[in-house]
């Protein structure tokens, strides 16, 4: 449930996953003693989107006609607005003006093969120290080649720096195209048996909302993959960062 201005939201919600009737289970909002005028116009504006007032292309009421309707300052219904944006309920276009914020998301798929090709993305090429997160699943590793491909999403895949050796194309700065990453190692005699991938929904730094053209109050979905060899050790990690909005990952479970 939402209450605007407190910064409580449903988790579906903030993360960017809610399904297609999310408007529909943002009902019961509730009105406190003491709260902020531009709260209660916040509160006013979202029961008119619920009730399908305004279509996806429909031009929200401006910061003007909000402080008319209302009889507050410019500054008041600006907040109200802004606070809806942070909920990811409506979003802002600059010389235009707010809309209601609809979901229309590309589903990604998250498997073993779905991976690893670089296919019409700007690819930048680093030796680095692996991040912690990385360290944690490449025990004893202390230097790593990071492959970044930014597109549609960016996406960060890191190699122990002994592995361009055996694989040169992990090193160099050329996109990986075809064959994708697993089936170079595998060709060099290190056969990907499974993955292990972890998906956690959070808010992106400024950096990645940069590369990825976010607007406010919008989440990121982040996905890291372990590739994990025939004797069970990691031997890469692939780490996809994809626009909450506009994206949606796929999994093929099995019992």
């Amino acid at each position: 449930m939402i209450r605007i201005g407190t910064a409580i939201a449903d988790s579906a919600v903030t993360l960017g996953v809610a399904p297609d009737d999310w408007l529909c289970r943002l009902a019961g909002v509730m009105t406190h003693p003491g709260r902020h005028p531009y709260q209660e116009i916040a509160d006013a504006l979202l029961a008119d989107i619920q009730a399908g007032r305004y279509g996806q292309k429909d031009l929200l009421p401006s910061e003007n006609e909000l402080a008319d309707r209302y009889g507050v300052t410019t500054l008041t219904a600006r907040n109200a607005l802004k606070a809806l944006v942070n909920a990811g309920i409506i979003r802002s276009e600059r010389a235009k003006g707010y809309y209601v914020r609809f979901y229309d998301r590309q589903i990604v798929n998250t498997s073993l093969t779905g991976g690893g090709r670089e296919v019409g993305a700007q690819v930048e090429v680093r030796i680095m120290e692996p991040p912690a997160y990385v360290a944690e699943l490449l025990p004893g590793v202390t230097e790593v080649v990071r492959r970044r491909a930014i597109g549609g999403a960016v996406k960060d895949s890191f190699y122990p720096r002994e592995l361009t050796s055996l694989v040169p194309a992990l090193g160099g700065s050329a996109p990986i195209v075809e064959p994708p990453d697993h089936i170079l190692l595998a060709e060099a005699g290190i056969v990907i048996a499974e993955q292990d991938a972890d998906v956690v929904g959070r808010m992106p730094t400024s950096e990645e909302a940069a590369l990825l053209g976010l607007g406010a109050g919008t989440p990121v979905l982040e996905q890291t993959t372990a590739l994990v060899d025939e004797d069970g050790q990691v031997r890469a990690v692939r780490v996809s960062l994809y626009a909450g909005d506009r994206y949606k990952l796929r999994f093929k479970l099995r019992g």
